[in-house]
């Protein structure tokens, strides 16, 4: 389940990338967005992240994700991304 403080924490970060009018759009379409699985080593991929964690992870809600022509952006849930074995597939919410 996501927190309210989940999608807090996405705004915070989005609006790193994106001004803040756009940024709170992405996260009102996050909150409506469906919950899918990918592989993490795609998530990973697209995201450009190079840490491997590889641990076990708890799964507290799904990672939020918001699609970019650079690189996927990992909104919220950037931790249990670089953790998880290559082969876990996550849930997430993508935009």
């Amino acid at each position: 389940m996501i927190e309210d403080a989940d999608y807090a924490e996405a705004l915070d970060f989005l609006t790193l990338h994106y001004n803040k009018e756009a940024a709170e759009a992405l996260v009102r379409r996050l909150r409506e967005a469906p919950v899918v699985q990918f592989k993490a080593v795609n998530i990973r991929r697209a995201a450009k992240i190079t840490e491997w964690g590889m641990r076990a992870v708890n799964d507290f809600g799904p990672v939020l994700l918001v699609r970019n022509s650079n690189a996927l952006v990992v909104a919220a849930g950037y931790d249990k991304v670089a953790n998880a074995f290559p082969s876990d597939r996550l849930d997430c919410k993508i935009v």
